[in-house]
C-alpha cells in the first residue's frame, strides 16, 4: 500500500497523489498480459524480507513508461517486513561511465 511518494515520479505516470495514496499502486495502471502474475510473485519474494530490483513498463494513456526499480524491505526489531521502500529511475538517468 502506498504511503508516500515522489512527486516527480507521480507526475511523470500521470497521476495525483490524492488518487494512489492508500492503494496498492499496480491497480491503477495499464499492464499487459503477463505483468500481473510475475508481479503477485515477485511481491511476495518481497514481502518475506528479500530485496528485489526489477524492470517494469507502465502503460497510461497509451503512453508506455519504462522504470528501473528497487525494492528495500524495512523490518522491525524482531525481523517482520513492516514497509517496502520502493526507488524508481528511468533508465535515462544514470551518468554513463565516460560522462
Amino acid at each position: 500500500m502506498i504511503f508516500n511518494l515522489n512527486n516527480l515520479y507521480i507526475e511523470t505516470i500521470g497521476f495525483s497523489v490524492e488518487k494512489v495514496l492508500g492503494e496498492y499502486f499496480f491497480d491503477n495502471v495499464g499492464l499487459d498480459e503477463s505483468q500481473p502474475e510475475r508481479i503477485k510473485g515477485f511481491r511476495a519474494k518481497v514481502i518475506r524480507g528479500n530485496a528485489g530490483k526489477r524492470k517494469s513498463v507502465i502503460i497510461r494513456d497509451g503512453v508506455h513508461y519504462t522504470f528501473i526499480e528497487n525494492y528495500i524491505p524495512v523490518k522491525d526489531a524482531d525481523g517482520r517486513v513492516t514497509r517496502v521502500i520502493k526507488l524508481s529511475n528511468e533508465p535515462n538517468e544514470f551518468e554513463n561511465e565516460t560522462d
